[in-house]
């Protein structure tokens, strides 16, 4: 049972070679790398020439889509029975596809997955994320678990094809938290998988958002969540009556946090400078 594995990319020449090299080290026999250029300054295919063989495709798109709307045009491309998504500042470990075709294989009900990862910060050493904070095990995710466990980022989630094509894959209109919006669609299809061995390292240069979320970001999640629940409040009510406490519950404390933090900043700009 191959794998696709589809890398959207934007302005990230540098990593997205690093991100393509990691992905074809990882890749299992049979399998394809599809790279969608969301219109970058400087093509992909020329960024990746001399890093990709025969099993990597690159598709070129002047002007921007958005990273929804590229993932879609890579899965249209697609071949395999299992699609995996890597972001193009990440890089995928080793072992990882190997571990996710032998999850579809043994587990026929689990329809998508997502795994632990590795964090690399800024002038930060790496360290694992042995869970996320908000997924309460490892393991098999059944309908006994709550839709608000089952939230994952696009980086790292594996679906299978069929399923992704019958969901109509991500909503192109959504530019922020379109990975979750797709995670409220995918909790009818079936069971998830969360990986405990890490899959893959993400690069983030920023505050991780389940960790603090800015005041600008903290009110787009406010906003989307408001909208999913004009989109799928049926849907939310059915898996998980009790989302919508606790997502109201956790924005307001990254938004409370957030503020805390901007005023402390503030203060220490305008204190003398013997105090800083």
């Amino acid at each position: 049972m191959p794998i696709s594995i589809i890398i959207p990319t934007r302005n990230r020449p540098g990593s997205l070679v690093a991100a393509v090299k990691s992905a074809r080290a990882a890749l299992p026999a049979g399998g394809e790398i599809i790279v969608v250029d969301d219109g970058s300054r400087t093509p992909a295919g020329e960024a990746l020439a001399g890093h990709i063989g025969a099993e990597t495709t690159v598709i070129d798109k002047p002007g921007q889509w958005g990273a929804s709307a590229a993932r879609n045009a890579g899965l249209k491309r697609t071949s395999q029975p299992i699609v995996l998504f890597l972001d193009d500042d990440n890089l995928m470990i080793s072992g990882y596809c190997q571990r996710v075709l032998r999850i579809a294989r043994d587990h026929p009900d689990v329809t998508y997955g997502w795994t632990c990862f590795i964090q690399k910060r800024t002038g930060r050493r790496e360290r694992p994320l042995p869970r996320p904070k908000h997924i309460v095990r490892t393991g098999k995710l059944d309908s006994t678990v709550p839709l608000r466990h089952k939230f994952a980022r696009a980086s790292g989630l594996w679906v299978r094809r069929g399923v992704l094509f019958r969901l109509g894959g991500f909503d192109e209109s959504m530019r922020f938290g379109e990975d979750g919006e797709l995670c409220i669609r995918l909790v009818t299809t079936g069971n998830m998988w969360l990986e405990a061995e890490p899959g893959f390292i993400a690069d983030d240069t920023g505050a991780r958002e389940s960790e603090l979320l800015p005041r600008n970001r903290s009110q787009q999640a406010f906003a989307w969540f408001g909208d999913m629940l004009d989109r799928h409040g049926d849907l939310v009510e059915e898996h998980d009556p009790w989302l919508e406490r606790a997502y109201g519950h956790r924005m307001w404390k990254h938004w409370l946090e957030a503020q805390v933090r901007g005023t402390f900043a503030r203060i220490v700009m305008r204190a003398p400078t013997h105090y800083v």
